[in-house]
């Protein structure tokens, strides 16, 4: 899992999760400024689930799989 106190990390700008079991992100990602970009392929994510962050992360470069309707 990702802590929610991620959010100290005032100055990361790229998180690579590539294949990382997880199934949460935390909502305090929303606060990192210079995060520019987070690597989330290799992980099964539902539609929902991504369109979800990439409307939470405007700014944010998602890298995602395609999605998954197992996930739902």
């Amino acid at each position: 899992s990702i802590p929610a106190c991620i959010s100290v990390l005032k100055e990361l700008n790229y998180l690579d999760l590539y294949d990382c079991p997880i199934r949460k992100i935390p909502d305090s990602l929303e606060s990192l400024k210079e995060l520019k970009e987070i690597d989330l392929s290799g992980i099964r994510f539902s539609e929902d689930f991504q369109e979800y962050w990439k409307k939470k992360l405007p700014n944010v470069k998602l890298d995602f799989d395609a999605p998954c309707d197992c996930m739902e």
